[in-house]
């Protein structure tokens, strides 16, 4: 294997190199500078990588690539990767790494990141603001980073992250963080795969990309492509790459609006549904359909948010009806974690969904059914399971909605069937397709396992 990784500058005379060997053996590296005075940016060597004795996948099996079908991620290796993320909007500023406000935890950031790995959460999602002056030396915002910011408090959560065998999908910015910062975005997409990119990743290039305004989503779309394209370019582990959606309806009819599809950097489609509201089954299967990337649902009704109505049971919807139709995983989200509040005095990011707290919503009963979710899944051949909408079963009964119709997912020669029937749905159906020999039928309680 040949890698070509990028340095950067971590201040003063000090240029540093981060790589992650892919295979066991005497690795040569060559390092060049467009400054061919410095010897000390000229230098050559070699170093031996030696098996993994660990038991964390990511390191045992490798960094995530698509599926050779084009449906899912996998570990280098082949093994299919279930995708099941904890949101964390704002961890670089305001989950604090040395303190916490919770009996018995002494770091609101690493205390809160061991709680999702014992709940078996593969996946952390986070952006850092660009634009914001901590990251940019006073005065250069855009033009000259500030590497003390990233060595002093962005390092170390990227490191304990990783440590803990989490994958961290990263962006960023958010929206409106791209207006007249192209150029200093372009640089420090750059800059975060240099520092970062030998981790385990995903680019998800920014939160709600597109924003909410439609004058300016044009001008926003082409900026934020032009960081991805960054990513993209610089990254020579290749991690899966993507973009956080906006939840609007206007470029197609059924909402989740991407506008990458098909560029040579896009590999598959981090959907938002939004909060407050439910997404038909049909409307994710439209994705996958008509743009035959893989997709997961990443935020949809945050638990607790506006105001307590996402329940625990309107959070488990979401989830499973998602990954009914087709999704490869899920990225759960808690009003008090995602905007990192500390007490009841820091409302100033609730955004108007009512507040919570994050030594309370970490303790949220969806947090643990999350982990129900995942043994369920795991349980099964997942990956080989596909929504089935049509000739699979035939249901009676009332519904609410049609979102309250059961959802049945399975392979296509039904091996394996799996339906996911809403709480407070009451329904009766016969299964069409079936195989010419015995089944097991089991029901499965995703409240307790």
């Amino acid at each position: 294997d040949v890698i070509v990784r990028p340095g950067f500058w971590d201040g003063g005379d000090t240029w540093k190199v981060r790589f992650a060997p892919t295979a066991v053996g005497v690795w040569t590296y060559r390092i060049t500078s467009s400054d061919a005075t410095n010897g000390g940016l000229q230098l050559a060597g070699t170093l031996e990588c030696v098996p993994y004795a660990g038991n964390l996948d990511i390191y045992k099996r490798g960094f995530l690539k698509i599926s050779s079908d084009n449906r899912y991620l996998t570990y280098a290796d082949g093994t299919p990767f279930f995708w099941l993320g904890d949101t964390h909007w704002f961890f670089d500023r305001k989950e604090s790494w040395d303190k916490a406000n919770k009996p018995g935890w002494n770091s609101q950031f690493k205390d809160m990141v061991d709680r999702r790995v014992e709940q078996k959460f593969t996946v952390y999602q986070s952006v850092i603001f660009g634009p914001e002056a901590a990251y940019w030396e006073s005065g250069q915002e855009g033009v000259r980073l500030n590497p003390d910011r990233f060595r002093e408090e962005i390092d170390r959560k990227m490191a304990y992250i990783a440590d803990q065998g989490l994958v961290n999908a990263f962006g960023i910015g958010f929206q409106r963080n791209i207006d007249g910062f192209v150029e200093g975005s372009q640089r420090l997409a750059k800059y975060m795969v240099a520092r970062y990119g030998a981790y385990p990743m995903v680019w998800i290039t920014a939160g709600e990309g597109a924003g909410y305004d439609v004058a300016e989503r044009e001008a926003r779309v082409d900026g934020w492509r032009k960081s991805a394209q960054q990513f993209h370019v610089y990254d020579a582990y290749d991690h899966p790459q993507t973009a956080h959606t906006t939840a609007l309806t206007e470029k197609a009819s059924f909402g989740l609006p991407q506008f990458y599809e098909g560029e040579g950097w896009f590999d598959f489609e981090l959907l938002q549904g939004g909060h407050k509201k439910f997404v038909p089954a049909a409307d994710y299967d439209y994705y996958r359909s008509t743009y035959g990337a893989p997709f997961m649902e990443s935020e949809a009704n945050y638990e607790q948010i506006n105001d307590g109505w996402a329940t625990d049971t309107r959070v488990r919807q979401s989830a499973y009806r998602s990954i009914q139709a087709g999704g490869f995983g899920y990225t759960y989200g808690a009003n008090g974690i995602w905007n990192a509040a500390w007490d009841a005095e820091d409302t100033v990011d609730d955004s108007g969904y009512g507040h919570h707290n994050w030594f309370d919503a970490i303790d949220f009963p969806g947090g643990y059914q999350m982990t129900h979710l995942r043994d369920f899944y795991t349980s099964l051949p997942w990956e080989t399971l596909k929504y089935q909408p049509d000739g699979w079963a035939e249901w009676s009964g009332e519904f609410a909605s049609e979102e309250d119709r059961p959802v049945l997912k399975a392979d296509d020669a039904a091996n394996v069937v799996t339906v996911y029937f809403s709480a407070g749905t009451s329904s009766k159906g016969f299964l069409e397709r079936l195989a010419a020999s015995a089944y097991k039928a089991r029901w499965f309680n995703p409240r307790s396992g």
